[in-house]
């Protein structure tokens, strides 16, 4: 069937690890389609992305690109868990 290829084998609501998120990385700078990285680490291809996106810049003529930085996921993935944390009495 047609639908399986495409099934999420992760338990809804888990959290991605610093690991995954360095496998994301190293998929973008391989060239994956998103797709495609999502069926390796077997989450929704909306997973993740916005948060880790970043800009650089270009040495020689400034311009921009677009990649996926791990490092910056996951300290905004830190960053809104604590946040969460309740104040004490």
């Amino acid at each position: 069937m047609v639908q399986q290829k495409y099934t999420i084998k992760r338990e809804k609501g888990k959290h991605l690890t610093s690991i995954e998120r360095g496998k994301i990385e190293a998929y973008f700078k391989l060239g994956y389609s998103k797709t495609k990285i999502a069926q390796f680490i077997h989450v929704s291809r909306r997973t993740e992305i916005k948060r880790g996106w970043v800009e650089g810049l270009q040495n020689s003529d400034l311009s921009v690109y677009d990649t996926y930085s791990a490092h910056k996921a996951q300290r905004k993935y830190n960053d809104s868990q604590r946040k969460k944390e309740g104040n004490l009495k």
